[in-house]
């Protein structure tokens, strides 16, 4: 899995690629101060979220494809669960599933979470088909304790 650091700068190179292309400037290659700069900027936003910065939050959704944010694969990230940690998930509920995905387990032991109440069941919305989905609050508060178990 990719180091949180470099997934910041690869993006941050994939979006000044696009931004020439798009306005036709230099050719795609980067010249080496300048990845040497989305380096520091993406250490600097890695810290960022470390912190749970809310303007770091917003700059690093800025810089993650939309598109990633709406699918699982994203927040099973070492980036993706970085940013969840940090507060980045703009939804207040997710699925079990995704649940299981940020917090490295399995689907069952988040049943089994819901089940002690450990992990509280969010409501479906009037009118909706009833999902397996828990508070994002939650899942955030089990994630944080797990990222800040190895480092202490």
């Amino acid at each position: 899995m990719k180091n949180i650091t470099t997934d910041l700068a690869d993006r941050l190179a994939l979006l000044h690629v696009r931004h020439n292309v798009v306005f036709g400037l230099a050719g795609p290659s980067l010249p080496d101060f300048v990845a040497k700069q989305f380096m520091t900027t993406a250490h600097i936003l890695a810290e960022g979220l470390r912190a749970e910065d809310p303007d770091t939050v917003a700059k690093v959704r800025g810089v993650v494809d939309p598109a990633e944010l709406s699918g699982t694969s994203f927040w099973i990230t070492n980036l993706g669960r970085l940013l969840f940690m940090a507060g980045g998930y703009g939804n207040g509920q997710v699925t079990q599933a995704l649940a299981a995905g940020v917090l490295g387990c399995s689907r069952q032991w988040v049943h089994e979470l819901v089940a002690s109440r450990k992990l509280l069941s969010a409501p479906a919305p009037v009118g909706a088909v009833p999902a397996r989905a828990v508070d994002a609050e939650q899942v955030r508060g089990l994630l944080k304790a797990k990222l800040d178990r190895p480092v202490k």
